[in-house]
């Protein structure tokens, strides 16, 4: 029996409280009970998977149980006859019972039934209960009296991974402990231990993707890192472990970016056929690009944040917080977490996956391409309107629709639609707008944007207004459809002696196009 393996996540479970890796207040507080006798009799632990309740359980069970401890001592000696047993599974006195598939009510009674006859061996009885959320309410009800006051040999220990499921009446009874999920970092330094002690040759790359990917549970981490040092052989290395684990690396998450950024359809069409020859996660990808999206936000807002202990990631999140404005980063982070919902609905998800990034080199903010509109000099003149191309201007729902202090009804509606319709909206001119309808004029040049989102634009209105709410759209060119012409107007009006008065008396102030309104009276009105 010497020579079967045992698995790592077995092997390297720990047996006292000091080898516990990321609950230290959880565990101080069980070493000061330990110390000063005072464990209570029902502790709860509650957590996601694999981060050491069903551990904590057993080691409280050799704690209370073992005959080799001093007084005093905050741990279990490992060596006398109990621990062993306990470790092993043998002991009969700590009674382990998965509540997931001991659900019914006889179960639970043949259970408390037992826990008034004293240990067999032990000095308590013990009563590990894993999954205890999963119990029905004739269980929970049976045990609540017990639970309570139960003979002063017996001791519970519930581990739920769902902890809102439980009963008041249940959690108040015990003493609550709440597991944090695991750090990459606690993770990663964990496995470079075991590793050593395995003797096995490793890049400290590995260990940190495969830290990223526990998603901080360490025994995740250690069945990967069993899978990754099967596959590797002689040493474990990053590369490795992300094929095995269909994991995405910093450099296409880069070239994905600089496609994003660029706008460079082929190569987004390359990254989709990398992706199907290393069999790379697409909803893995997306879920990386949305979290190096907030690392880039947060490195904007907080320039000396500490976003990632990745140096090939640190870098890319430099360099792009230098390429994406910030609101093309809300954008793009949207579109990623919209594209992860719909990406089951896709005929196939490297197609979901090929359109979510053509839809993120598509819509990115107006105001964030063009720049914004300069205030009027004090001749008359606006270099901003001259210098940039009309079809570059932002409409007025695109300056302001989150900017404005004071938005317009307009705006506050564009503000509520979904990207799709906002992104329509958002390159429109508004002709008029009531209750009732809204006549919308769009320049020929992003007349793209109406055969692809109109629906979406009037369902949302709709929704908005109710469905007899009327939505018009025009292509035009004309003078009075196209933005050249919104930006004429705009120019005349910064010429005229009252605007240049307007500025002088608030020099910082902008003057917004869609509040321009200039009145050319008649030939008749002229000569009376």
């Amino acid at each position: 029996m010497s020579d079967v393996y045992i698995s790592l996540a077995r092997k390297w479970r720990p047996r006292r409280l000091a080898d516990m890796v990321g609950q230290e207040y959880v565990v101080r507080a069980l070493q000061n009970a330990a110390q000063q006798e005072r464990l209570h009799h029902a502790l709860l632990f509650s957590g996601t998977r694999g981060i050491g309740k069903t551990t904590l359980a057993r080691i409280v069970a050799m704690l209370i149980n073992c005959s080799g401890r001093d007084s005093g001592s905050a741990e279990p000696c490992l060596e006398c006859d109990f621990c062993r047993d306990i470790m092993t599974g043998r002991l009969t006195d700590v009674i382990e019972q998965d509540a997931a598939s001991h659900t019914q009510v006889d179960k639970m009674r043949d259970l408390l039934e037992s826990a008034v006859y004293a240990p067999a061996r032990a000095k308590y009885k013990v009563f590990i209960i894993d999954e205890v959320h999963m119990l029905t309410k004739q269980s929970f009800n049976a045990m609540l009296k017990t639970l309570e006051e139960p003979p002063p040999h017996v001791k519970f220990i519930l581990a739920t991974t769902d902890p809102q499921k439980l009963p008041a009446t249940v959690r108040s009874r015990c003493l609550c402990f709440s597991l944090l999920p695991l750090t990459q970092t606690q993770i990663s330094e964990r496995l470079q231990y075991i590793l050593t002690e395995e003797k096995i040759a490793y890049q400290p790359a590995a260990t940190a993707v495969v830290a990223r990917l526990a998603s901080g549970s360490m025994r995740d981490a250690l069945s990967i890192l069993d899978q990754a040092v099967a596959h590797c052989g002689d040493e474990l290395q990053a590369e490795d472990v992300r094929r095995i684990a269909g994991d995405i690396g910093t450099d296409m998450l880069a070239d994905i970016l600089r496609a994003v950024a660029s706008g460079d359809g082929s190569a987004i069409d390359e990254i989709t056929n990398r992706h199907l020859a290393h069999h790379v996660s697409f909803d893995a990808s997306l879920a990386r690009l949305s979290t190096l999206l907030y690392k880039i936000a947060l490195l904007q807002s907080v320039p000396n944040a500490a976003t990632s202990d990745d140096i090939e990631e640190v870098a890319i999140i430099k360099e792009m917080a230098t390429v994406l404005s910030a609101e093309q980063l809300q954008v793009l982070y949207e579109i990623a977490l919209r594209s992860r919902q719909q990406l089951p609905l896709a005929p196939d998800e490297a197609t979901g996956f090929a359109m979510a990034l053509l839809r993120m080199t598509l819509f990115t903010p107006t105001a964030a391409l063009a720049p914004p509109v300069s205030p009027v000099s004090r001749n008359g003149s606006n270099a901003a309107a001259k210098s940039s191309p009309a079809s570059a201007i932002p409409s007025a729902a695109a300056t302001s629709v989150v900017r404005e202090e004071n938005p317009t009804p307009w705006q506050q509606t564009v503000a509520q639609l979904d990207e799709m319709a906002q992104a329509l909206a958002m390159h429109c001119i508004v002709e008029h707008y009531d209750d009732k309808g809204v006549q919308l004029v769009l320049d020929t040049s992003s007349s793209t944007f109406a055969n692809k989102f109109l629906p979406e634009l009037k369902t949302g209105l709709q929704t908005k207004h109710g469905e007899d709410f009327v939505v018009q759209l025009r292509i035009g060119t004309d003078d009075a459809a196209s933005v050249a012409r919104h930006n004429a107007l705009l120019e005349k009006a910064n010429a005229t002696e009252f605007s240049r008065n307007v500025q002088e008396a608030f020099p910082n102030a902008t003057l917004q196009a869609d509040s321009v309104q200039v009145v050319e009276q008649s030939t008749t009105q002229e000569q009376e």
